[in-house]
This record gives C-alpha cells, sequence and structure tokens, in this order.
C-alpha cells in the first residue's frame, strides 16, 4: 500500500477553503485501493477530532495552519510526512524552504 501525505491545508473536514475542498473531493472520488491518505491537520481549529475521516488517517499538529505559524506547522508536517509516507502532496508554500535539506536524506516524490 502506498502512503500518500497530505499537507498544507487547515484539515479536513473542510471548514476553511479551496485546498481542504480539494482534499474532500479526493477523498470522495478514490479510485485506487492501494493507496492510504494522512492528511495533516490543524489541532486549534477542530474541537472534534477523528482519528480517521473518509478513509483517510489525520495527524493533529497543535499549532494554526494560518498566519505565522504556517511555517512551523508545514515544516513539520514535511518532517514527518517524510519519515512516514511514500508520496507527499504539498498545497501550502510555506514551509517549502525546508524540502532541498530534507532532499538531501530521501529520494521521495
Amino acid at each position: 500500500m502506498k502512503k500518500v501525505a497530505i499537507i498544507g491545508t487547515v484539515g479536513v473536514p473542510a471548514k476553511y477553503g479551496g485546498y481542504e475542498t480539494l482534499v474532500e473531493n479526493l477523498l470522495d472520488k478514490k479510485i485506487n485501493a492501494e493507496i492510504q491518505y494522512l492528511v495533516y491537520c490543524s489541532s486549534n481549529v477542530y474541537k472534534e477530532k477523528f482519528h480517521e475521516y473518509k478513509g483517510a488517517k489525520l495527524v493533529y499538529l497543535p499549532l494554526n495552519a494560518n498566519g505565522w505559524q504556517s511555517v512551523l506547522y508545514d515544516s513539520f508536517s514535511l518532517v514527518h510526512a517524510f519519515c512516514v509516507c511514500d508520496v507527499i502532496l504539498s498545497l501550502g508554500t510555506v514551509g517549502s524552504f525546508i524540502l532541498p535539506f530534507l532532499r538531501l536524506f530521501s529520494r521521495k516524490r
């Protein structure tokens, strides 16, 4: 099974905007049973935290996905995803400065 991390969003269920709606659509229209999605979510936005949502596993970070904390939120998400996933879909760009450093240690896409 291939693990795909989705980072750079506030999370699911969608409460914020376009990226979150995109993730909802990806989860709704999952066409390959061999893909396991891992979605990173801001725990500050969700009072009720789910372990799974529409078949995707959720990881909550105690940071805001927007504002000044988004740099940390995206960076921690990327580091964690590099350790546990095969593919990373990065929808946020704030933490992308860390990608060249992570690529030194991995060939992940």
